[in-house]
């Protein structure tokens, strides 16, 4: 596969990814957690998109895409198993406060996901930078 073919969607996607991030850190200065924690998660599942380009994949929904990164990059070592731990409460907290009308979520809970895609972002960003030389 010819990376350089996918290098603007894969460019796009980590911008996308590092915007929704910094979205999430002012939205949790802001008490607004709920959707720090929908912000922190898309950063996430952006991120993770990215990685599809490099596969066959053509998933695009949310379980499809975490199965992806699971089968293709975390069970081939490419990174740690926590990565996907994070990945997947992030999206099941994400689907229970979007989807609970009365889901209370806390501070210390919302800064704890947004540090967990904060790392994630970062992992998947320097994986891009050390193995293809794509950087924002």
């Amino acid at each position: 596969m010819e990376i350089i073919n996918f290098k603007e969607q894969i460019l796009a996607r980590l911008s996308q990814a590092k915007e929704t991030l910094n979205d999430s850190f002012i939205l949790v200065e802001q008490g607004s957690f709920r959707s720090s924690i929908n912000r922190s998660y898309y950063a996430m599942f952006y991120s993770a998109q990215a990685l599809l380009y490099l596969t066959e994949s053509k998933k695009s929904k949310h379980t499809g895409v975490i199965e992806v990164f699971d089968k293709y990059f975390v069970k081939e070592g490419v990174f740690p198993k926590h990565l996907s731990k994070k990945l997947h409460n992030a999206f099941d907290v994400r689907n229970f406060t979007d989807y609970h009308d009365m889901a209370n979520i806390d501070e210390k809970k919302t800064k704890d996901i947004l540090a967990d895609a904060n790392e994630f972002v970062i992992a998947i960003e320097k994986y891009f930078i050390d193995s293809y030389s794509i950087f924002l």
